[in-house]
């Protein structure tokens, strides 16, 4: 098989996992809900040149997990910055139905998000 059919298969797929996560993830109500950001990189931000694509650099994987059955709540990848907390929270808000105790790695942002 061809690279960009694997690829685009990949696409295919993320893009109907998503769907699923929109439409099937709502007014969950986990007790306890873990946030974390798990580091990632397509190429280092010090090796990125200028004209390199905005999404290269050093984006984290942003996942918000139901502590007791292990849902993915939510999740996002993106810079580890403050607007990209406020999506992330945001998004946990719409799926999830009253309150929930969270438990985060103490990120700064998330204060503003939450």
């Amino acid at each position: 098989m061809h690279k960009k059919t694997i690829l685009s298969l990949l696409v295919l797929a993320g893009r109907k996992c998503q769907a699923v996560l929109d439409t099937r993830v709502r007014n969950v109500r986990p007790r306890f809900v873990q946030l974390d950001e798990l580091w990632t990189f397509h190429t280092k931000e010090g090796h990125l040149h200028s004209g390199d694509p905005t999404e290269w650099g050093d984006p984290y994987t942003w996942v918000a997990l139901d502590a007791d059955t292990k849902l993915v709540i939510s999740h996002l990848v993106a810079k580890r910055d403050g607007p990209s907390a406020l999506n992330f929270v945001t998004d946990l808000s719409h799926r999830v139905a009253g309150r929930v105790q969270i438990t985060s790695d103490a990120f700064k942002p998330y204060v503003g998000a939450i």
